[in-house]
């Protein structure tokens, strides 16, 4: 679709800017940068494919143009070439000069971008564009001005920072943290489902094949050399376009969430790859214009919802992990061998695409412009990942989403500092903002952000605001399960198998999978559980079958999971503790079926009076039990029977018991 637009707005803009030299298209009007005044040395040049025919050269410092008499305007667009990658500065009225990210378009004449920015432009004024200190050469072809859209695609490079939505919720810590309440859904719910899927599942190669792929030596690139071919022929854009998902069924799928028992679904978003899995209207490089052709998570969403399923997404598309990590290995080569120096795709330009199936999208909004590791935060990148949250919140009204970064700014992982930092305040403050007007006023949404303390802390430089964070959102961890009770909720995200496809990939088992649930809700937390799929999107019966064990397990153990709280220890060896409803529930992780001690249980407790009653749930066995000074000592009188619907009955080995007690 963009590169029909792009194209009809060449063959309109040839149709007019050959007889005018200021040429208007409704609220828009064109002005040709060859007749501007040129200063400092600028030369006019020649260029069959320029709108006008000729283009204003900008190829040395001091070199500028001026357009004078321009209507009102808020928006400017300047349609240029270069092979370079910086700024431009253009100023209104020899006013402050504002600098414009401009990046390579292949050549200095025939191939054609378009920066677009927001600035107030008064009726009658003068706009001058110039090579200043620190920017780069181009040649501009001419500039479009108007106010509200000017029917270009939008340039992503150039966005402004997102404003953030009017609300109760302000970007500072401190504030959220005094009126966010975690929602009571959340609370209840303790198991989400995750469907970790997007492109870098196809080659069935594991986690972070858009970086591997590109690293020579790596496993990765040995398998894609094989398999697809030279990185500099056959890149990650071709892995996307190449994304086929004929056996992904979301319904089916979808069924067997519920019937695991997650109460909530995780789509990808997107990941640290930056191609977008819906609709995106801040990247081109979407699964609706490559690819699958499908919004894949606006599916997810139609199909969580009419199941009763809380829905979210997740987004790892931070500025560190893809601006800082995956990116920059992109603009390398391989060091040794036949292809030695020959450079990765990701230094192709648009004009490459000319007469290709990618024609009219630019490599660079997937793959980055020419840049180091330093300040992803402050990158052009930065603005863009904000609008592209924005627009994805906006669009699925999503009840919880997942970063898979720092909630900080102090965390080094790959050479890159780690974390949002200053984004995170008011990427926090824009969706509780956002979620009010959807919710009808009311607080129902969760944020999980990481990092909040614990082994991998972004916060060593400010300490002091761990627990305010911690208060302010739903704090998350990749694998590790919190050391004790935790005074506010949190999540752990763990995977089935690989996070992305691995053949020849080993499964948790169901014992496992609980067990791990188990360990999260008695401290307080819950866990999201990837589920990993093939590339074309189907599950493998393995899979399926520990799914349903762990439904089976939650349908007859339940209630002493969804609801529940921490007990007032969370365990003791293999034991976990949670209460609801009245009653304690000691889940036994590695029962073998003789007498049980449970010293936490024991006469004289903090808050456990005298034991009643103990019973095993989804079993009629008789329970003996003695309550003393050393514990709670339970006996069955027999052996437990096997649990219905399990077909992994090493599950039942987590077992919990329910105590009634006063």
């Amino acid at each position: 679709m963009i590169r029909v637009l792009f194209c009809c707005n060449i063959l309109l803009f040839n149709l007019i800017f050959h007889t005018s030299f200021g040429a208007s298209t409704g609220r828009k009007k064109a002005f040709e940068a060859e007749k501007a005044e040129l200063s400092g040395g600028a030369l006019k040049v020649a260029d069959e494919n320029a709108s006008g025919g000729y283009l204003a050269s900008l190829d040395k410092q001091g070199h500028g143009l001026e357009f004078v008499n321009l209507p009102e305007a808020s928006k400017l667009a300047i349609r240029y070439a270069s092979v370079n990658v910086g700024t431009i500065s253009v100023a209104v009225n020899y006013n402050k000069a504002v600098k414009v990210n401009i990046h390579s378009s292949g050549t200095v004449t025939g191939s054609f971008l378009y920066a677009i920015i927001n600035i107030a432009i008064p009726k009658g004024a003068k706009l001058g564009i110039s090579f200043d200190t620190l920017d780069v050469a181009l040649t501009i072809d001419q500039i479009i001005v108007g106010k509200g859209d000017l029917g270009l695609p939008p340039d992503i490079w150039n966005l402004t920072p997102l404003p953030v939505t009017t609300g109760p919720y302000s970007a500072d810590w401190n504030e959220l943290s005094r009126i966010y309440t975690v929602p009571e859904w959340w609370r209840e719910a303790k198991f989400g489902a995750w469907a970790h899927w997007d492109p870098q599942s196809k080659p069935e190669q594991g986690d972070w094949y858009a970086r591997g792929m590109y690293m020579q030596g790596h496993r990765q690139y040995e398998f894609h050399l094989k398999n697809f071919g030279h990185p500099s022929e056959y890149g990650y854009k071709d892995i996307c376009h190449n994304w086929v998902i004929d056996r992904w069924n979301p319904a089916e799928l979808m069924d067997l969430v519920v019937e695991m028992g997650a109460r909530y679904f995780m789509a990808m978003g997107v990941h640290h790859d930056n191609f977008d899995c819906w609709n995106s209207a801040y990247q081109p490089w979407n699964s609706v214009n490559v690819g699958p052709k499908q919004d894949i998570v606006g599916t997810w969403e139609k199909v969580a919802r009419q199941r009763g399923l809380r829905f979210g997404i997740g987004f790892h598309n931070s500025p560190p992990r893809v601006w800082g990590q995956f990116m920059t290995v992109r603009y390398t080569s391989d060091k040794t061998g036949p292809m030695k120096g020959v450079p990765y795709d990701a230094l192709q330009t648009i004009k490459d695409g000319k007469g290709k199936w990618w024609e009219g999208l630019d490599p660079v909004d997937l793959y980055g412009s020419v840049h180091d590791k330093k300040n992803p935060l402050h990158s052009p990148f930065a603005n863009q990942f904000m609008w592209r949250v924005d627009d994805a919140i906006t669009k699925y009204h999503p009840d919880v989403i997942y970063f898979d970064e720092a909630a900080g700014d102090t965390l080094m992982d790959l050479g890159v500092k780690m974390g949002l930092g200053f984004l995170a305040p008011p990427l926090v403050a824009n969706f509780y903002n956002k979620s009010l007007k959807w919710n009808q006023g009311k607080m129902d949404v969760v944020i999980n952000l990481k990092c909040v303390g614990g082994r991998y802390n972004s916060f060593k430089n400010n300490p002091e605001l761990i627990p305010i964070v911690e208060r302010a959102l739903v704090k998350s961890s990749e694998g590790i399960i919190e050391s004790e009770i935790m005074a506010y909720p949190f999540q752990t995200e763990t995977s089935i198998a690989d996070w992305h496809y691995q053949t020849g990939q080993k499964y948790m088992d169901a014992k496992k999978a609980v067990e791990l649930l188990m360990q999260n809700v008695s401290r307080n937390g819950a866990m999201l559980l990837n589920i990993t799929q093939h590339g074309r999107g189907d599950l493998d019966s393995e899979v399926i079958q520990i799914c349903k064990d762990i439904g089976a397990w939650l349908k007859i153990n339940g209630e002493a999971v969804y609801g529940s709280r921490p007990f007032e220890v969370y365990g003791e060896n293999s034991v976990c503790y949670t209460r609801n409803n009245g009653n304690v529930y000691a889940t036994l992780l590695d029962w073998q079926g003789g007498p049980v001690t449970l010293k936490a249980l024991r006469v004289g407790g903090a808050t456990l009076g005298k034991v009643l009653k103990v019973e095993m749930l989804g079993s009629n066995l008789p329970i003996r039990f003695i309550q003393d000074e050393k514990g709670l000592t339970i006996t069955p009188d027999g052996l437990a029977e096997a649990q219905p619907g399990i077909f992994d009955q090493s599950a039942c080995i987590a077992m919990p018991g329910a105590l009634d007690y006063t």
